[in-house]
C-alpha cells in the first residue's frame, strides 16, 4: 500500500515551514489578489530579459545589448500581472519605475559580460521547468512518491556535464546565505533527473561585489533538505496543517482572509483528516 503522490516546490516548502495552514491555502489558490508583487518584480524582469536575449542567435547576441530589452520587458511584465489577476504592482514612489528600469539595465549590462565566461558557446537551457519523482518514507512504513517541482534559471551543458546557475537581482552581498536551500533543492532535483551531480552550482549576482558565486553543496546539506521535504510530505499525507504559533507571521499573510484562525465560527479549528492512501 502506498500513499498518493505529493508535489513539493522550493517555494511551497518555505511557506510550509512558516505556516503549514498557509501552504495548504496557497495550494488551494486562496491567496489575496491584492498582494503587492513589487518585491519580486525586478527579479522577474531580469529573468525575462535574459530569456529574450537568448532567443537571438549567437551572431545577433554579439551585437545586441541585453539592456536594450529592459524597457519593453518592464511594460510586458506589468501587463502580465494584470492579466493573471493574482496580485498587484504598486510602485514605491513616482520615480520607482524609472529607478527599477535603470537598475535592471545596469544589471543586464554586467550580466552579458558574465555570461560570456559562465556559458560561453555551450548549450544553455533557460527557465528549466522540472517535475522529478523521488521516493521518501511515508507514514505507513513504506516509500511513496514526492515530485520535486520547480523552475531554475539556467542550465549550462558542457562535454563533461552540466552546471546550475540562479540569477539574483540583488545588490546585497550577503543575500546568498538565504539561497543555500533553494540551490540544494535544484541540486537534488537535477541529480534525480540526470543521475549525476552538477559540475558547478551557484549564483549570478551582477550587482554584488562577487558577481559569480559558486556554492559547494555537501551530502549533509542534501540530507538535511530531504528531511525537511519528507516532513512536509508526511504532513500532507496525514492531512495535518497546524496554524503558525507566532502571531507576527500572520500580520502580512496573504491567506489571512481564508484562514480558520481568523474565522469567528471556526476559531482554532483546523482540518485533521485521516491519512490519504491508495492501493498499489
Amino acid at each position: 500500500m502506498t500513499y498518493p503522490d505529493i508535489n513539493i516546490s522550493w517555494s511551497s516548502l518555505r511557506v510550509f515551514e512558516e505556516c503549514a495552514q498557509r501552504a495548504k491555502l496557497s495550494r488551494e489558490r486562496k491567496r489575496h489578489v491584492t498582494r503587492n508583487l513589487r518585491g519580486f518584480f525586478h527579479g522577474n524582469v531580469a529573468d525575462a530579459v535574459m530569456r529574450e536575449w537568448y532567443r537571438l542567435d549567437s551572431a545577433q547576441r554579439a551585437v545586441t545589448p541585453m539592456s536594450s530589452f529592459v524597457e519593453g520587458v518592464v511594460t510586458a511584465e506589468e501587463e502580465r500581472i494584470k492579466e493573471r489577476n493574482d496580485g498587484i504592482l504598486k510602485w514605491k514612489s513616482p520615480t520607482d519605475r524609472a529607478e527599477l528600469t535603470e537598475f535592471v539595465e545596469e544589471l543586464c549590462t554586467r550580466l552579458q559580460v558574465i555570461l560570456a565566461d559562465v556559458a560561453g558557446d555551450n548549450e544553455v537551457t533557460l527557465a528549466k521547468r522540472f517535475s522529478v519523482p523521488i521516493k521518501l518514507p511515508d507514514p505507513g512504513g513504506g516509500r511513496s512518491v514526492v515530485n520535486l517541482n520547480g523552475e531554475l534559471d539556467m542550465l549550462v551543458y558542457s562535454p563533461d556535464g552540466y552546471s546550475i546557475w540562479d540569477l539574483k537581482a540583488t545588490k546585497d552581498d550577503y543575500y546568498w546565505r538565504k539561497t543555500i536551500g533553494q540551490l540544494t533543492f535544484y541540486d537534488i532535483a537535477m541529480w534525480a533527473e540526470h543521475k549525476a551531480y552538477a559540475l558547478r552550482t551557484g549564483l549570478l549576482q551582477p550587482m554584488c561585489k562577487q558577481q559569480v558565486l559558486e556554492v559547494n553543496i555537501s551530502d549533509d546539506t542534501r540530507r538535511d533538505l530531504l528531511v525537511r521535504i519528507n516532513r512536509m510530505a508526511t504532513s500532507m499525507w496525514n492531512d495535518l496543517y497546524p496554524l503558525a504559533e507566532d502571531a507576527a507571521a500572520c500580520r502580512f499573510c496573504d491567506c489571512r482572509h481564508a484562514c480558520p484562525k481568523f474565522d469567528p465560527g471556526r476559531r482554532g479549528r483546523v482540518s485533521l483528516g485521516t491519512p490519504k492512501r491508495k492501493d498499489t
